[in-house]
């Protein structure tokens, strides 16, 4: 019986034993004490343990408390620490307070500076302006002979070359203006253009010489090249108002605005300019319109010019005067519109030196019997009526001059060589060959004869025209000049006509097609002409003394000129014209 009381008994001891450590265990990990830690070391191998077990020996790892502060103390810490922070953020916002000064500032210095800037680009873009014009094709000569070129810088093999064909470049225009106020424009137009010429070599040393690169070069020269002010009338009334001054290299009076009037001066020359005329020389002009009730009534161009055109140096003492004058009885609402009259004069001299007047031409032996045309002065006028519409226009021409069209302005586009450099035996008496036997040479010096005297008379009708097709764009252009180079010639073999027929294509607002034909035609028959006659105009057939025969021996001029008239040129060309 009593067995199973001691039984429970160390039961119930076990439990308790078991019950007390784990609370103990459960206490150390939930609240250790505030002054250490204990941990249970193994005996025999040192190990540390957390929880108590056989062999183990309980460790407590302490530590000292710190003593609590003072409450002054304490207090005091505080107010620091919230005073320094209190500076801290003093400080924090002074520093953004000044950043956003600086930035508002820095906006306003940049909100300055951005239309400044702006304002200088828009002030630039507005003073200058650039733009380029060139001229080019492809040309084919069916028929080549003498004659004038159809614009500048057109030339072409003579006689005997008939399907010559070139590609080229015949102009090219850079334009530079400059405006430093409205009523300043600064104007500078460099041309290349195709140089001709023969390459001479050059003597380097005493034996030997250096090639020339000259013939056929792009060349550069200045063709405008002047000073304009925009105001020049406005003072006297507001219908003269846009009249400007112009002085340089500057456009004569006529010419660029007749090419205004035709629109196709990229495919061929305006009458004047065809006949000699420069579209440019060195002067002085005033031009303009003048206007009521916003209608163009008149527009008119008058200055003074050397004798010479852009390109060449003046040689003559003297100047000439040109002046233009365009009427619109009914006003005119934009440039040329409507119906117009114009009149055109010119009054000058030809480009010589003053020492000319002993000038021998090499064709006789006296050819000043008369006057020689390069000590003459010239005269050339122009009467004109024309309509434009925006579709259309049409203009007449007539012409006339005076000593205006010598042999060197027939013989710009292609002359005989014997024209431009006669043979030593007509050059000084003597020789030993006969100057009536060189080829050309006698129609040179009926050419010499009756353009080179200082009494011509010239003469000629002009009719130019444009009509666009409807709903293409096409146009059909047009022009027709017949002239007498001296109109007191009767059957004068050099009289002659040409005209150019094309359609335009305007692929753009800056390119222009033409596909043309170009004719010059000498229209006389072949008819003898007389060297008796050609010497009433200038000595030029004369006998020419013959040093190889012996004293008192002459060659003899022939009694007639069996083929005065010069060949035809014909030509189809493709002309391109970029206008930006």
């Amino acid at each position: 019986m009593n067995s199973p009381r001691w039984k429970r008994a160390v039961a119930s001891a076990v439990a308790g034993a078991m019950l007390a450590a784990n609370l103990s265990t459960l206490a150390f990990a939930q609240s250790p004490s505030p002054r250490g830690i204990t941990l249970y070391e193994d005996a025999k191998t040192g190990a540390l343990y957390r929880k108590p077990g056989r062999g183990r020996v309980a460790v407590t790892l302490g530590f000292d408390e710190p003593a609590p502060a003072p409450a002054p103390v304490v207090e005091k810490q505080v107010q620091e620490l919230k005073q320094s922070n209190e500076e801290l953020r003093a400080e924090f916002d002074s520093s953004q307070q000044k950043l956003l000064s600086e930035n508002a500032a820095l906006q306003t210095r940049v909100d300055k500076i951005e239309p400044a800037w702006i304002d200088y680009l828009d002030n630039f873009r507005n003073r200058y302006r650039v733009g380029t014009v060139v001229f080019g094709g492809y040309k084919l000569y069916t028929h080549t002979g003498f004659g004038p070129q159809q614009y500048d810088n057109n030339q072409w093999p003579g006689p005997g070359n008939n399907l010559y064909n070139s590609f080229d470049i015949d102009r090219a225009y850079l334009n530079f203006y400059f405006f430093p106020t409205p009523d300043w424009t600064l104007r500078l137009t460099p041309d290349v253009y195709k140089s001709y010429g023969t390459a001479t070599p050059t003597s380097n040393s005493h034996n030997s010489s250096v090639s020339s690169n000259l013939a056929g070069d792009l060349n550069y020269r200045i063709k405008f090249a002047s000073i304009q002010y925009n105001k020049a009338l406005d003072w006297l009334s507001d219908a003269t108002e846009g009249n400007v001054l112009q002085i340089g290299a500057i456009p004569n009076p006529m010419i660029p605005w007749e090419e205004h009037l035709s629109t196709f001066r990229y495919v061929t020359a305006s009458p004047w300019n065809y006949l000699g005329l420069s579209s440019a020389q060195f002067g002085l002009s005033l031009s303009g319109p003048v206007k009521f009730n916003e209608l163009e009534y008149f527009d008119y161009g008058a200055g003074v010019f050397t004798n010479a055109k852009y390109s060449q140096l003046e040689q003559s003492n003297t100047k000439q005067v040109m002046g233009r004058i365009s009427a619109y009885p009914f006003g005119s609402k934009w440039d040329t519109q409507g119906l117009g009259i114009t009149g055109f004069y010119d009054y000058g001299y030809n480009n010589a030196p003053p020492d000319n007047a002993s000038l021998n031409t090499g064709f006789g032996p006296n050819p000043n019997a008369f006057g020689h045309v390069a000590n003459a002065h010239l005269t050339r006028w122009a009467a004109l009526l024309h309509y434009t519409a925006e579709e259309w226009g049409i203009a007449a021409e007539y012409d006339q001059g005076h000593n205006s069209f010598p042999g060197a302005n027939l013989f710009t586009g292609n002359g005989p060589t014997v024209f431009f450099t006669p043979p030593a035996t007509a050059t000084a008496a003597g020789g030993t060959t006969s100057p009536y036997g060189v080829p050309y040479y006698n129609f040179s010096a009926m050419t010499a004869a009756l353009l080179g005297n200082s009494r011509t008379v010239q003469q000629g009708f002009d009719l130019m025209g444009h009509v666009h097709i409807p709903e293409t764009p096409l146009r059909l252009i047009g022009l027709f000049q017949w002239f007498e180079p001296n109109s007191k010639v009767n059957n004068d073999p050099l009289d002659f006509y040409r005209y150019m027929v094309g359609v335009e294509w305007q692929i753009n607002e800056f390119v222009r097609l033409a596909v043309d034909t170009q004719n010059l035609q000498f229209y006389h028959d072949q008819t003898p002409f007389s060297t008796t006659y050609a010497n009433s105009f200038a000595d030029v057939f004369l006998p020419v003394p013959n040093t190889k025969t012996g004293k008192g021996a002459v060659f003899a001029p022939p009694s007639s000129i069996t083929d005065p008239v010069p060949r035809d040129t014909h030509v189809v060309e493709l002309n391109l014209e970029f206008a930006f």
